[in-house]
């Protein structure tokens, strides 16, 4: 064995007993659209990803989290007072934002992909 191969295999104990991978399914759409957008931004998927894990475990992540439950509760009560003031459904008005949201998204970055 040389010492290349050594160290090869002592690099393989050391990751097997002190690492780990997660890993999450997603849609093949998404995920191809997620790759894409990393690379327009310089990134890659597993930078974000391990960046998101990171931010999470310091309890910067500015994401769906118990601890942004007041935050989200403010913006649902927005959403369901001008629900109110409109006379209209607050699940529908959110149902709505968010499927514009994602058309204007869709068709702004269209041209990118």
């Amino acid at each position: 064995m040389t010492v290349n191969d050594a160290r090869k295999n002592a690099n393989r104990k050391w990751d097997s007993e002190n690492m780990m991978t997660l890993a999450c399914r997603v849609p093949r759409a998404m995920g191809l659209n997620f790759k894409a957008m990393a690379e327009r931004n310089n990134t890659t998927a597993h930078q974000l990803l391990k960046g998101f894990v990171l931010n999470y475990l310091r309890g910067d992540a500015p994401y769906h989290t118990k601890g942004d439950a007041p935050f989200m509760e403010a913006a649902l009560d927005a959403v369901r007072g001008i629900a109110k003031e409109a006379g209209v459904n607050p699940a529908g008005l959110l149902h709505s934002i968010v499927w514009e949201w994602v058309a204007n998204y869709e068709e702004t970055h269209k041209s990118v992909q």
